[in-house]
């Protein structure tokens, strides 16, 4: 997909976001933007935006394997003390400005991308990480990054600090969302505040949804249109392991290390009620739009677009969950 900067609703049902796209073609980024997700990769002129929960490990993997050849401390993962060191390929890594990254942006020059993610689906794969109980495993990361978690203190997990409690229930987790403070942790943050994108994604030359089936054909996509050669590429362990080539519509293809995949496609629709679908829905409302999303089919059926849950009051639905 090309974006011409036009945003027409989800889907085409013609809902309005609540904010208004800044389609100048000289925005400036700043901080706030989180504008240290954009992956830059100067030797391919690649600009790529890295959302969580959105196989941000397996991008930030792909783009440090391809410029190992120029800089092989992009191999040297062990010394940043964690399984992933993201960061590696930020603005800031190659002694960039917020203006030159800008410049960069705005250059036709630069190919510029982004994989998004369904928004009810995305908001399960984080709490099925970070926060459901699940029974201990190796969460080493083999053939690529091979250090292991270090075991951390009690209450020191993600869910810990953000909800207060290690492993609270999803209703609980969704219910944290109308809440204040608003949450500020980058696995529960709306994707259009990711790089700036909801001033800068008409400079996007590919903006994708993230699917399994397709992941390997539109990263390949990508990576042809920056010029990269297919030996490069084709050959690469991170490319391989992260986007492996398998028969057409096989589901258990994952962009994700075996310790990160959540499944989260295959059950998504079994933790969730009306109601919780409601405040999910709501809350990340302005991914719907940037990006002209369609919720998914189970979710449709429950008269999305009819009841109008843009502005519905979510808590009317608890008692048609309950109903026999």
């Amino acid at each position: 997909m090309r974006c011409d900067g036009n945003v027409v609703g989800v889907s085409g049902h013609g809902i309005q976001p609540s904010f208004r796209s800044n389609i100048t073609h000289h925005y400036q980024l700043r901080e706030e933007d989180l504008a240290d997700h954009l992956i830059v990769v100067p030797e391919y002129k690649i600009i790529f935006c890295s959302i969580a929960k959105v196989s941000s490990v397996a991008f930030n993997d792909l783009f440090r394997s391809l410029r190992a050849p120029f800089d092989p401390s992009m191999l040297e993962g062990t010394r940043f003390g964690r399984i992933i060191p993201f960061g590696r390929n930020s603005y800031a890594s190659h002694n960039w400005s917020l203006q030159n990254l800008t410049q960069a942006v705005n250059d036709r020059d630069w190919v510029k991308a982004v994989f998004y993610r369904e928004p009810l689906t995305r908001f399960v794969s984080a709490y099925k990480e970070k926060c459901e109980r699940r029974p201990p495993g190796n969460r080493q990361l083999l053939g690529w990054s091979p250090l292991a978690l270090p075991p951390r203190p009690p209450g020191s997990s993600f869910c810990s600090r953000i909800f207060g409690q290690r492993h609270p229930t999803f209703t609980e987790v969704v219910e944290r969302l109308q809440q204040q403070p608003r949450i500020e942790n980058a696995h529960w943050r709306p994707q259009h505040e990711f790089c700036g994108l909801r001033n800068i994604i008409q400079e996007f030359n590919f903006v994708e949804l993230l699917d399994r089936r397709t992941s390997r054909e539109k990263v390949v996509e990508l990576l042809s249109a920056a010029r990269v050669p297919d030996l490069k590429f084709m050959n690469d362990t991170a490319f391989n392991a992260h986007f492996p080539a398998a028969a057409a519509g096989d589901p258990s293809v994952a962009a994700e290390p075996k310790w990160h995949t959540t499944n989260a496609d295959a059950t998504v629709d079994s933790y969730y009620t009306r109601y919780l679908a409601c405040i999910v829905f709501q809350y990340y409302y302005d991914d719907y739009v940037l990006f002209e999303m369609d919720v998914p089919v189970w979710a449709r059926q429950w008269g999305f677009y009819v009841d109008g849950w843009e502005m519905k009051d979510c808590s009317t639905l608890r008692d048609v969950d309950v109903q026999p």
